[in-house]
């Protein structure tokens, strides 16, 4: 499969900023069945593959959490139309 990155963002937030935008995206993909990023969204289908990992260094000086969401294009199919952006 050839790699697509539409959307790299990396930057340091506050815990409660962290739970605010999950909760903003949560919300979206609810009621839109849509991710929005920087430059637009991208359509979710209704299954999808969800992966969770939680890595932490042996010396507890690091922890990673990822969450990732992982689906096929032809899967959109099963879509609504989402609400037009203005």
């Amino acid at each position: 499969m050839s790699q697509l990155t539409v959307n790299n963002h990396y930057r340091t937030m506050t815990r409660e900023e962290v739970a605010d935008e999950l909760r903003r995206l949560a919300g979206e993909l609810e009621a839109a069945a849509r991710v929005p990023y920087a430059s637009g969204e991208v359509a979710v289908p209704a299954h999808i593959d969800r992966e969770f990992q939680v890595d932490a260094s042996d010396d507890g000086a690091a922890c990673r959490f990822e969450y990732r969401l992982k689906w096929m294009l032809h899967m959109i199919s099963d879509l609504a139309p989402g609400p037009e952006k203005q």
